[in-house]
């Protein structure tokens, strides 16, 4: 088992809700007590490079968290130079302390690997932690193994300090997750490991668990689980079954206030349904 305390990377405001599902007092109201939850990183923009044009979303604008680390999430679903050029802008603006690269493996553009580590220089070059997420790491590893070992080298040569291992089919169970952490710890020792999975087949909390047991020490999911199709890892659920077991950076008195705002935004999303 992993001795590391492992942090919690929260997207509630971005992958967990629809854009209107909430009012902008909520959001930034949701924000500030994700912040007071102690959850350590959480994503307050998106930046979507897709189909030759780059979609900016600002969760959050203008949130100052007091514990947390503010993240922007540069999504890489486009191979032409000039989407690269206005998501590196769009981080830019954005200035939080933290920044997530995220594309899939499979068929990867020559163009993209170049915007990725372009980006990633520059991020890490002003100062700020740069992320990557693999979305589809567990699919496409077992066949690519060296192609991806190279990228990652890439990538943790121009500056990224944290490799989030994505399925975002939601297919991977606990022992291919393990395994696949495992594998990435052993080469690259020295990078922070992160796990981020749609809950396609139910096992999402269950594989957090298998990640940080084989050295993950960055758990990414939301509230309650809520995201498109399945949702995601349920960030309190995780931190709960971490704390037990005395892994987690939350308190008990975190965790009652994080399980407390779950609560409260199923409330916001729902209670219009039942009255």
């Amino acid at each position: 088992m992993n001795s590391k305390r492992v942090r919690f990377y929260d997207a509630t405001l971005t992958e967990g809700l629809a854009r209107n599902e909430l009012t902008t007092a909520q959001r930034q109201e949701l924000a500030r007590q994700l912040d007071a939850s102690h959850v350590d990183f959480i994503e307050v923009g998106t930046a979507l490079a897709q189909n030759g044009h780059v979609e900016r979303f600002h969760a959050a604008e203008g949130f100052q968290p007091q514990y947390a680390l503010a993240a922007f999430h540069i999504q890489l679903r486009d191979a032409k130079a000039s989407s690269a050029r206005a998501v590196l802008k769009a981080a830019q603006q954005a200035q939080t302390p933290v920044v997530m690269l995220s594309a899939r493996l499979q068929a990867l553009p020559e163009a993209t690997r170049q915007s990725l580590l372009q980006i990633a220089r520059t991020m890490h070059r002003q100062g700020r932690l740069v992320m990557f997420k693999a979305l589809d790491f567990f699919q496409v590893y077992p066949a690519k193994a060296q192609a991806v070992w190279d990228l990652f080298s890439l990538l943790w040569e121009a500056g990224v300090q944290v490799f989030t291992l994505g399925d975002e089919r939601g297919r991977s169970l606990p022992w291919e997750v393990a395994t696949g952490t495992y594998e990435v710890r052993r080469r690259f020792p020295q990078a922070e490991l992160g796990f981020w999975m749609a809950n396609v087949n139910a096992c999402a909390d269950d594989n957090a668990l298998s990640a940080v047991g084989q050295g993950a020490t960055v758990v990414h999911g939301t509230l309650h689980g809520y995201g498109q199709g399945q949702g995601y890892t349920d960030l309190a659920c995780v931190g709960a079954a971490l704390w037990r077991q005395r892994q987690a950076t939350f308190t008990s008195q975190d965790l009652e206030h994080l399980w407390e705002w779950s609560e409260r935004l199923h409330t916001w999303l729902y209670a219009p349904l039942s009255s």
